[in-house]
């Protein structure tokens, strides 16, 4: 039985069958001996079982009785399947690495109940998708996922839609931009998933990032941390990302907002970032904040309403008011000074 520290290796037409939890190193599933088409597939049977994962995820070809053989981008349809509704699941743990490389995997899997699920505990740890994973849910509980420019597919089938959690500890990173199959996540390339749910970090880097799920919570953490950017919108028929608690603006350029927006608890100006309504709105909840902690000298802009619950100033350069605002409860002088011009602060 292997190890934490060891390689496992499932052969053309072998399956391996978890009777209790377990863990691997890098995991070589077979996708044929002579091709990817021909010699028949390996399989891993999770059932309710949660194989922890130390290494990459790597499909293959070879001769019974070879290894490593030849990578392969077109991983066996089934090569990791669990019970529905159970706790079984794929468990990426270890330290910072790639999870995929180009040409060892894609996001091929047949979708169904049984298609496993993924789940991201490596506290302290980047872990980095270099080649698409297709699972039922993905589940982030610690740790950072940087899935580059790929669409996040969660897809149990039909008539049961995949789940995309991202858990306090955890930060999902994401540079896809543009609808449907260009999505950052989405169940098919044309169909909505399940419910995305941020409680964490999500940072998008994408200039015109689309999400297509169906439910949407974002009571985590938003970044947008691209150059120029559009805010979020829906493609697919999913629900409008546009309700956020913390609302990150970083990096250069403009973000100019994707719908009519609402940020419930706080918006935080970076960088050199600007904010551009568009043809849109944007509302804050009763006892929200606005923070500028650019990396250079700031003029607030149309994010600052005639009225706002707190203030923070977090920029050693300093803050210019380009209009006058009201602060019902706090001005936070943290860090630099705020300026006030021809305009009025009560």
């Amino acid at each position: 039985v292997p190890g934490a520290a060891d390689a496992a290796f499932i052969q053309a037409s072998h399956t391996v069958t978890l009777t209790q939890n377990e863990a691997v190193g890098d995991l070589h599933i077979s996708t044929g001996t002579t091709d990817a088409s021909n010699g028949g597939d390996g399989k891993v049977v999770l059932g309710e079982n949660v194989l922890e994962l130390n290494g990459k995820l790597r499909s293959y070809f070879a001769a019974l009785g070879t290894t490593p053989g030849t990578s392969s981008d077109v991983p066996p349809t089934q090569a990791l399947t669990m019970t529905p509704a159970s706790a079984g699941r794929l468990r990426v743990v270890g330290s910072s690495r790639l999870l995929t490389y180009a040409g060892e995997w894609a996001a091929n899997a047949t979708a169904n109940t049984s298609l496993f699920h993924i789940e991201i505990a490596a506290p302290d740890a980047t872990i980095v998708v270099n080649a698409p994973v297709k699972a039922g849910d993905w589940t982030l509980v610690s740790g950072v996922l940087d899935v580059n420019d790929f669409r996040i597919p969660v897809d149990r089938g039909t008539t049961v839609a995949g789940n995309v959690t991202i858990g306090a500890a955890a930060t999902l990173i994401s540079g896809a931009s543009g609808t449907a199959g260009n999505a950052v996540v989405s169940r098919t390339t044309s169909a909505a998933g399940g419910a995305l749910t941020v409680n964490g970090r999500l940072v998008l880097k994408g200039n015109n990032p689309y999400i297509a799920m169906t439910t949407i919570s974002l009571a985590g953490a938003v970044e947008y941390a691209g150059a120029n950017q559009t805010l979020a919108r829906a493609t697919s028929g999913g629900a409008t990302p546009n309700v956020y608690s913390t609302l990150v603006l970083t990096n250069t350029g403009a973000k100019t907002l994707g719908a009519v927006t609402t940020v419930t608890t706080r918006l935080v100006r970076g960088g050199t970032s600007s904010l551009a309504l568009g043809s849109n709105t944007l509302t804050y909840g009763s006892n929200a904040s606005i923070e500028y902690a650019g990396t250079a000298a700031q003029t607030t802009g149309p994010e600052l309403p005639a009225a706002i619950d707190s203030l923070v100033i977090a920029n050693s350069a300093g803050v210019t008011l380009s209009a006058s605002t009201t602060v019902s409860t706090l001005l936070d002088l943290a860090t630099g000074d705020l300026a006030t011009g021809a305009n009025m602060l009560d």
